[in-house]
């Protein structure tokens, strides 16, 4: 489950064109058009939160089920993929930033384990 909502996570960020539609052809393209078009773009930007949120989500069950890292690190990921998803319902506010900001300390946190394995 991860990885499909990875997969489409990473689907959305190649399909995204509205925020370069928004700033295409610079003044010839209608200032209504172009708020519409930044507009789809940060909507799409706060859906595609959910399948972040449940891609960590699901990262932090495979990391608490498996045992893989300690529990800490799954507990992490869990509370930052369930913050991502309810961000979406406020996402005209800056409280995306917390899980967002643990689902990077998270990456980190996990490549420094990873690394310090291999060694």
């Amino acid at each position: 489950m991860a990885l499909v909502f990875g997969a489409l996570f990473a689907a959305y960020l190649f399909t995204n064109t509205s925020l370069q539609a928004a700033g295409n052809r610079g003044a010839d393209i209608d200032p209504g058009l172009a708020h519409f078009a930044f507009d789809m773009g940060n909507i799409g930007l706060a859906n595609a939160w959910v399948s972040l949120g449940t891609f960590a989500a699901f990262c932090g069950w495979a990391v608490l089920t498996t045992g893989i890292f300690r529990p800490w690190l799954g507990w992490l990921i869990v509370a930052s993929g369930i913050g991502l998803a309810l961000s979406r319902f406020v996402w005209t506010t800056n409280a995306w930033l917390l899980p967002y900001a643990l689902f990077w300390i998270w990456v980190i946190a996990v490549c420094i384990r990873l690394l310090g394995r291999s060694a």
